[in-house]
C-alpha cells in the first residue's frame, strides 16, 4: 500500500543516501527529498547537499523547506508574521543555477564527481553541468568522452553562469569558454557554484 518513500534531508551531508536509494530501487518505488533546509544565507550548505543528494540519493523531487522566510533560510527574505517580503538572497541565485538548467523531463546522467551533478536535455541537445566549489580558487577540467555523451564534435556552443557565496556574481553569464578537443577547463572563485550548458550545432 506504500506508493512512495519520502525523506528529509537534515543531516546534511552526513547519512547513507545510497542505502536508501537502493531500498528505494528494491520496492520500486520514487523517492523524493520532500524538505530540506539550513540557516546559510550564502547558499553554499544548499547547494553541496543538492549536489549529494543527485549523486546518491537520486530523488525525483527535491524540495525546499521555506522559499521565503527569515535569517539565512529563505531564498527570499520574509517576514511572515509581519506579511512582508524583503530581497532576494544569494541563496536564491545559488538554487538558480540548478532550477533554472536542470528542467523536467531532463535526464540525470552518472557523474564520478560528487560535488558535480550532469543532466542531458534530448529535446535541445543540450548537456547541463552544474559543479559546487565549497574551497579555495581552482581550475575544473572537464572531460566530454565519456561515453554517456553523444560525439565531442558535436558539442560546440557553449555557455556558463556563476554565483559567488561572497562575491560580487549573483548569476553571471560568461561567453568566454572554449572546448579543447575533448576537454573543457572552467575557472571557479572560492565557493562558488556554476552551470554550463553545451548545447549541439544549430541550437
Amino acid at each position: 500500500m506504500v506508493g512512495q518513500l519520502n525523506t528529509h534531508g537534515y543531516e546534511y551531508r552526513k547519512g547513507r543516501r545510497d542505502l536508501l536509494d537502493a531500498a528505494a530501487r528494491a520496492a520500486n518505488l520514487p523517492l523524493w527529498n520532500s524538505e530540506t533546509g539550513d540557516n546559510d544565507i550564502t547558499g553554499m550548505t544548499m547547494a553541496q547537499n543538492i549536489s549529494i543528494d543527485l549523486a546518491w540519493l537520486h530523488p525525483s523531487v527535491w524540495c525546499m523547506w521555506q522559499p521565503l522566510d527569515g535569517s539565512g533560510w529563505g531564498l527570499i527574505y520574509a517576514e511572515p508574521e509581519n506579511h512582508t517580503i524583503g530581497a532576494a538572497n544569494i541563496k536564491y541565485y545559488m538554487m538558480a543555477q540548478y532550477t533554472r538548467h536542470i528542467r523536467p523531463g531532463m535526464i540525470m546522467l552518472d557523474s564520478d564527481d560528487p560535488n558535480t551533478t550532469e543532466s542531458l536535455d534530448e529535446k535541445t541537445d543540450t548537456l547541463v553541468i552544474v559543479t559546487v566549489n565549497s574551497g579555495p580558487a581552482e581550475s575544473v577540467t572537464y572531460s566530454l568522452n565519456t561515453g554517456q555523451q553523444p560525439a565531442r564534435e558535436s558539442w560546440l556552443n557553449v555557455r556558463r553562469w556563476e554565483t559567488d557565496a561572497s562575491g560580487p556574481n549573483k548569476y553571471t553569464e560568461y561567453p568566454d569558454s572554449v572546448i579543447a578537443d575533448t576537454s573543457l577547463m572552467v575557472h571557479f572563485p572560492a565557493r562558488s557554484v556554476q552551470t554550463i550548458e553545451i548545447t549541439k550545432i544549430g541550437r
